[in-house]
């Protein structure tokens, strides 16, 4: 589920409308917190979070261990389709 309401699980927010709140597995993500970190300026996992979180593809990058392609257009919505498949999560959930 997406929905940041999860007692009993940490997550990791994701940046959309706020209408919108979506987040992912925080122990998805913990592991790649040096590309995080590469792609973001040396801003830890926490910080990020602290600040709303990544984006759809921002969160693919991190999660698939590539640099941001920044500068490029990316679809935000096939970036969603995949991340939630990486987490093992419904693609049809918002």
């Amino acid at each position: 589920m997406l929905v940041t309401d999860q007692p009993n699980e940490q997550r990791f927010p994701i940046l959309g409308p706020r209408h919108l709140r979506a987040s992912i597995p925080w122990a998805i993500i913990a592991p790649h917190e040096r590309q995080a970190q590469r792609n973001h300026g040396g801003q830890s996992l926490r910080r990020l979070a602290e600040r709303g979180g990544l984006s759809w593809t921002e969160a693919h990058a991190v999660l698939t261990d590539q640099p941001f392609p920044w500068g490029q257009r990316i679809d935000e919505e096939a970036a969603r389709r995949r991340v939630l498949a990486l987490c093992g999560e419904g693609s049809d959930e918002v």
